[in-house]
């Protein structure tokens, strides 16, 4: 219910060897998915590529995502379809990648459910016809802090309980209606709980905690806080609070 098909899109090679495929869902109409970190609501997605062979790494290329939903609980994603780019690694670049991908992932309409499936696909070593699909999605990436005009980062820290507050100015031009500043920190067995984003003219306010699964937070390493302002027509990577 929800999700009308899921696959793996083969793609190319690239001249250094490495690989380029994705993973496509198509949803019902009105259905949506969830970016990696999905907001107030959600679920965020797991994604596997353990039983994979000839595979030494795999990374995930988000397209820009939108926000969704009422104001009081909106979430992160994707409308109706997802092309996810992945760049994978082979161990051997001349042998094919038996890529398999096991997947829990949200997908929702007025409620929110679990999706979970295995895909298998052979990526042939040669290949370099690009897939059209996977080249509009590498295109569909967020903006860059240049581009959208970045003038000024300033980050903040004071210890809150067994957490660690958090608080993110931005001076910046605005992004688009419904504007939100999503928080991740990333480092293992740490999460991040959002306030509201607040903007006043070119400056965009957020706070955030950054919680840890067992013990208390006394330091953050500002380079591992990542920093994306999504709004419902576009999304912009800010950096993190080393800069």
């Amino acid at each position: 219910m929800g999700l009308k098909s899921a696959r793996i899109l083969s793609g190319w090679q690239n001249q250094d060897g490495t690989h380029i495929a994705a993973l496509e869902l198509i949803l019902e109409k009105g259905w949506k998915t969830y970016w990696r970190s999905p907001g107030e609501t959600g679920l965020p997605p797991h994604i596997s590529f353990s039983s994979s062979k000839n595979l030494k790494t795999v990374r995930i290329i988000w397209p820009s995502p939108v926000v969704f939903g009422p104001k009081e609980i909106w979430s992160v994603g994707y409308k109706d379809k997802l092309v996810l780019p992945l760049r994978i690694t082979p161990k051997d670049q001349a042998a094919p990648v038996a890529l398999t991908l096991d997947a829990m992932v949200g997908i929702c309409e007025k409620i929110c459910v679990p999706a979970e499936f295995t895909l298998s696909q052979k990526l042939q070593a040669g290949v370099k016809k690009r897939h059209p699909k996977i080249v509009a999605a590498l295109v569909n990436k967020p903006k860059s802090a240049r581009q959208a005009n970045l003038e000024n980062i300033d980050c903040s820290f004071s210890p809150s309980d067994d957490a660690m507050s958090v608080k993110i100015e931005l001076t910046l031009p605005h992004v688009g209606k419904r504007e939100v500043m999503m928080i991740e920190y990333e480092q293992p067995n740490h999460w991040v709980s959002l306030s509201s984003s607040l903007r006043s003219g070119d400056i965009l306010t957020a706070q955030a905690r950054v919680n840890r699964t067992s013990g208390p937070i006394v330091s953050i390493e500002r380079s591992k806080l990542r920093i994306t302002v999504v709004s419902s027509d576009a999304s912009v990577d800010i950096g993190n609070c080393s800069k």
